[in-house]
């Protein structure tokens, strides 16, 4: 297994937003973890086990649990999935009182994809999330006029 990279970044806005390096308290971000492999089809990311700290030793907290799954959604919601080897989320700037720096501590796991359901299985199913299967039914939408007028 051979890689290129994998990145941290924090975008400025959203996933097409710039790198930032220094935000304000309330700022919106986009938070992106991508594992740049030289073979792309091979493997599954998922990201997990994430903490928060300042960094000196202080209080730590953790936002996405050992499933890959938000544990406070007010400081992240569950990871969006673009690609195999891609997530991301939105999210505002937070951090400790009294202190001027965060620091992002998290597991990236790789699998090896399953090449008839691909990264499905590798995906996390979050509370509060509804996993929904294709149908093969088709359903038509009809409009009824309730006001009685023609």
């Amino acid at each position: 297994m051979n890689f290129n990279a994998f990145r941290y970044e924090i975008l400025s806005g959203d996933e097409t937003g710039i790198q930032v390096r220094y935000a304000k308290v309330g700022d919106s971000v986009y938070h992106k973890w991508t594992c740049l492999a030289e073979t792309n089809d091979l493997y599954c990311m998922k990201v997990h086990t994430c903490t928060v700290s300042d960094g000196q030793g202080g209080e730590t907290v953790e936002v996405l649990d050992k499933k890959g799954c938000s544990v406070d959604k007010f400081l992240l919601m569950d990871l969006e999935y673009k690609d195999d080897l891609t997530a991301g989320q939105k999210s505002h700037v937070f951090k400790f009182a009294d202190r001027p720096a965060l620091y992002f501590n998290c597991q990236l796991e790789l699998t090896t994809k399953d090449y008839n359901r691909g990264c499905a299985d590798e995906r996390p199913i979050c509370k509060g999330q509804i996993q929904v299967k294709p149908s093969e039914q088709s359903y038509e939408q009809s409009v009824t006029n309730t006001t009685g007028e023609e």
